[in-house]
């Protein structure tokens, strides 16, 4: 047997998916989403992160990276590994 998933486990794990189990995630991440755009804006409008620099910019851009990557990784380990 290899170590790849068999097509019906894709098949069970991809229905999975569809009825349940990205609804947890995506409302985690509208309303998680919508703090953090409040909290970066209140940081750029108080000048905490200064756009205006290029630390500023990687600052805000490394922010944003970071939430994209962490919320990818949380939703692979939560809707693609337990299939796995």
């Amino acid at each position: 047997m290899s170590g790849f998933p068999s097509p019906a486990l894709i098949l069970a794990a991809s229905e999975a998916m569809q009825t349940a189990g990205w609804q947890p995630w995506a409302y985690q991440y509208i309303i998680g989403g919508t703090v953090f755009a409040i909290g970066m804006a209140l940081c750029v409008k108080t000048k905490q992160i200064d756009l205006a620099t290029s630390r500023g910019k990687k600052t805000f851009a490394l922010m944003l990276v970071g939430l994209v990557v962490y919320a990818l990784l949380q939703g692979f380990m939560q809707m693609v590994l337990p299939y796995i």
